[in-house]
C-alpha cells in the first residue's frame, strides 16, 4: 500500500516530493501500530516451547486463577489511555476465578512517566478487587525505573519474575476475603530457580503464573 502511494505521488507530483509523502504516510502508520499495538493472553501450547498468544494457537491450555497479558509495544504517553483500557478489559472479561495478573513486559523496552501512572492505575484497580498484580520477563532496564517511580515496591519484590513458567501447574485458590497483599508470592506448584544479581537488587523468582482467556480451554 505504501509502496502504490508512494508511486502515485511521484508520478502527480516529483520524485523528491513523492518521497516525503511516503515518509509521512509510514511515520503515521508507525505511530498508530504504536499507539494502538496487538495485545495478548498467554498459555501453553503442547509441544511448542515458551507461552504464546492463544489466539493464535485454538489448542492452547491454561492454568485457571492467574491470567498472563501482554502488550506488544514500549509503553509511553501516547498508549497509556489504550493498555489502561485493554488490560483491565482483559481481567473484567476473565473476573470469575481470577485472583493474579501478570503483565508479561517483555516487549515493554521503555515505560515513560505515564504509563507508570497507568500501571498504578491498573495495579490499585485489580487490587481492590482482591487480585495479585505482578510482572513476568522482568528486565534491569526495565526494573531501575519501575524501583525509581515507587512501583517495585509497591507490586512487591517476590513478584517480580524475570521468566514465566515453561510449564502450567494448578494454580492456589486463596480464601473468599483475603487481601492481596496477604496472599502467597506465587501459585501452588510454581517452581523458583535463577536469580538476578544482588547487587542489581532483591532476588526474583524465575517463573511466574498463566491462566486463560477462554474458559473451555482450562488444563
Amino acid at each position: 500500500m505504501l509502496s502504490l502511494v508512494t508511486l502515485l505521488s511521484v508520478l502527480v507530483f516529483d520524485i523528491l516530493k513523492g518521497i516525503v509523502v511516503a515518509v509521512i504516510i509510514s511515520g503515521a502508520e508507525t505511530l498508530r501500530r504504536v499507539a494502538r499495538p496487538h495485545d495478548a493472553i498467554q498459555g501453553h501450547v503442547e509441544g511448542v516451547a515458551g507461552m504464546h498468544d492463544i489466539d493464535d494457537y485454538p489448542g492452547a491450555t491454561m492454568t485457571p486463577g492467574p491470567l498472563v497479558y501482554r502488550y506488544d509495544a514500549p509503553l509511553y504517553f501516547a498508549n497509556a489511555r489504550d493498555f489502561r483500557k485493554r488490560a483491565l478489559a482483559a481481567a473484567d472479561a476473565h473476573a470469575a476465578g481470577l485472583h493474579w495478573f501478570v503483565l508479561n513486559v517483555e516487549a515493554n523496552v521503555h515505560i515513560d512517566i505515564t504509563a507508570m501512572d497507568a500501571l498504578e492505575e491498573v495495579r490499585a484497580k485489580l487490587a481492590d478487587r482482591g487480585v495479585v498484580f505482578a510482572f513476568a520477563r522482568v528486565k534491569h532496564d526495565i526494573l531501575g525505573p519501575l524501583r525509581t517511580y515507587g512501583l517495585a515496591e509497591r507490586v512487591g519484590a517476590d513478584r517480580l519474575f524475570p521468566t514465566p513458567p515453561t510449564a502450567p501447574g494448578r494454580a492456589s485458590r486463596p480464601a473468599p476475603g483475603t487481601p492481596a497483599s496477604r496472599r502467597p508470592a506465587g501459585p501452588a506448584g510454581w517452581h523458583t530457580g535463577r536469580r538476578l544479581k544482588p547487587a542489581q537488587g532483591p532476588p526474583l523468582p524465575d517463573r511466574a503464573p498463566l491462566t486463560d482467556r477462554h474458559p473451555d480451554r482450562v488444563a
